[in-house]
């Protein structure tokens, strides 16, 4: 730390923050997701098992086993719900990525050209495959696929490139060879020098996903977060009180009303739209209470000095 120490810049930079929540959860999914270069191939039999390009809630929640093996049957049913899947549905794999994107960290668009030349990419990408007699609905796919000369279910820059340039209208391009290079490296989010299917579908627009921002930002770690990690014990013992059959879940409402009361005790008295929010985070009749509590870690908000 040095002969001096400027403390409030130190506790402040400490941030106790709650793993157990399916938004994060889903960002540590879809950023290690990015991170693992997944060949097309391997990507599409990790959810489609059997190639018929659906999705069942079955091989959903078989592909989320072998991503998140800490997590119990009831906290993956959980997390595939909060994803979209639902039981006795079908997804494209297509949508599949789209629901995981969501929570993917933004683009590192560096150049001030980068934000309005993808809204004219996309749109050029989807009338290319519009254009292509190709099975499939997925234009991301369709052009991947298409430009993956050696078929190696990695896009290099060069069959990128080529491609990015290959779907423009003549009279009208959108890129030259430069500024395609330049995406090229953006949509490579861990620098290996090629583009995974995964990382090319950041290419597609976010709309879709609006009610799962919106879940992300109630996942954000809220002022009761400390309280229960201070207090992790005697929350626990509140929760067996109102558990006698020993379950081990409670619903959101009595959690919450655990934590109310723990507040109420240690003079850090929770508001109403405090506990209403940590119900939204939970949003489950049975919460695993003792797994809930124990899902936390400390980390710095920001380097210090």
């Amino acid at each position: 730390l040095g002969s001096e120490v400027a403390y409030g810049d130190v506790l402040d930079a400490v941030q106790i923050r709650w793993r157990y929540l399916s938004a994060a959860q889903a960002q540590v999914l879809a950023s290690a997701m990015l991170e693992a270069e997944l060949h097309l191939e391997g990507f599409s039999a990790l959810f489609d098992a059997n190639h018929d390009g659906l999705v069942t809630a079955q091989e959903f929640q078989l592909a989320l086993r072998r991503l998140l093996p800490s997590l119990s049957d009831t906290e993956l049913k959980r997390f595939g719900q909060f994803l979209g899947q639902r039981s006795g549905e079908k997804f494209s794999l297509g949508e599949v990525i789209e629901n995981l994107l969501v929570f993917a960290p933004p683009m590192q668009l560096k150049e001030p050209w980068m934000h309005e030349m993808l809204p004219r990419l996309r749109s050029d990408i989807e009338a290319w495959a519009e254009s292509q007699d190709m099975p499939g609905k997925h234009a991301v796919l369709k052009f991947f696929r298409a430009f993956d000369s050696n078929g190696d279910g990695i896009l290099s820059f060069g069959e990128l490139v080529h491609g990015l340039l290959s779907i423009q209208s003549a009279d009208m391009p959108s890129l030259d060879v430069h500024q395609a290079t330049v995406l090229a490296e953006a949509l490579d989010t861990n620098g290996s020098g090629g583009v995974s299917f995964l990382e090319m579908c950041r290419l597609q627009p976010a709309g879709r996903g609006a009610q799962k921002l919106k879940a992300l930002q109630l996942a954000a770690p809220c002022s009761c977060t400390a309280l229960m990690f201070l207090h992790r014990e005697a929350l626990l013992h509140g929760c067996q009180l109102l558990d006698p059959d020993g379950s081990g879940h409670l619903s959101a409402s009595d959690f919450a009303a655990v934590v109310a009361a723990l507040g109420g005790v240690a003079g850090r008295h929770l508001t109403q739209r405090q506990l209403e929010v940590l119900e939204q985070k939970l949003d489950s009749e049975h919460v695993p209470y003792r797994s809930a509590l124990d899902q936390f870690d400390i980390a710095l908000r920001a380097p210090f000095k």
